[in-house]
């Protein structure tokens, strides 16, 4: 089993096992070193073969409401992108929490084997909205069986 990100952006369950046909849902967590977290750009990377997203639904990571400014579900490019801003004050240092849950299918018939699901690109913006640089992140793997 792959540990668990100590600080980042990861996904988790960081390794699934499905079968064609089968749907499951894994999180984007936010595991914050003393960050004061504003906003997001997150792209989920998956291969459009053997996935499909069916929906993402933010977390409670960036408050109870935060701002949707985009989400978009590419399932012929295999690519998921979510920008999110938090409403109200941005808190000194922020918990971890789930920034979103990610709705997916395994698609039928789908190639068995490994098959990464991969943070692409990963933006965290401070209480300022900046950069935060240096973001360490890690994907998932799904076994596809028969």
């Amino acid at each position: 089993m792959v540990p668990e990100l100590e600080e980042g952006v990861y996904l988790r369950p960081t390794q699934l096992q499905g079968r064609a046909g089968d749907s499951f849902d894994i999180e984007i967590v936010v595991r914050p070193a003393g960050w004061a977290v504003s906003g997001c750009e997150v792209v989920l990377g998956y291969d459009p073969a053997v996935l499909a997203v069916v929906d993402v639904q933010p977390g409670a990571f960036l408050g109870a409401d935060p701002i949707v400014g985009l989400k978009r579900l590419d399932n012929s490019a295999g690519e998921m992108t979510l920008v999110m801003a938090r409403t109200g004050e941005t808190a000194a240092s922020c918990p971890a929490g789930v920034l979103a849950t990610v709705s997916l299918s395994v698609r039928d018939p789908a190639p068995e084997g490994e098959h990464p699901l991969e943070l692409v690109s990963v933006g965290l913006a401070d209480s300022s909205f900046q950069d935060i640089e240096g973001v360490p992140t890690q994907g998932a793997i799904l076994y596809v069986v028969s």
